[in-house]
């Protein structure tokens, strides 16, 4: 029986430009990162406080994986974050020059925006409605 999920992963060209957005613009903490090939580390990112799952930064390594850099959920959220405060968060992310997709919107599951990663991904934040 599954009990959980401990990695996503995200496709890049480039770990230390990931690295460096998901942590200073998104405000992702460091878990791993350690050598696994010659030509790519285990790094992995997860939200503050939160135990898994955790965010693995992997180098697209075959002509599959780099055509598929930045659509990796084609024109659907890869990642979907929670908030407390969609408002707030969408303001921090302004004002560090992550590029949004328009202002927070009141949907039945919750307060959300869109913003792309560095490659285009998008990726939804949430702030979920009372249950």
């Amino acid at each position: 029986m599954l009990n959980g999920y401990a990695y996503i992963t995200v496709l890049v060209s480039n770990q230390d430009q990931a690295l460096q957005f998901y942590q200073e613009s998104l405000g992702l903490e460091l878990r791993m990162d350690v050598p696994f090939t010659p030509e790519q580390r285990w790094i992995t990112v997860a939200p503050v406080g939160v135990d898994y799952p955790e965010i693995s930064l992997d180098v697209a390594a075959s002509e599959e994986q780099k055509n598929a850099i930045g659509k990796q959920a084609g024109d659907t959220a890869l990642l979907v974050f929670t908030t407390d405060d969609a408002d707030k968060t969408h303001a921090e992310f302004k004002a560090k020059g992550v590029e949004l997709m328009g202002e927070p919107e009141n949907m039945p599951w919750g307060r959300q925006f869109y913003l792309k990663d560095l490659y285009g991904n998008l990726i939804s934040v949430l702030q979920p409605a009372p249950r």
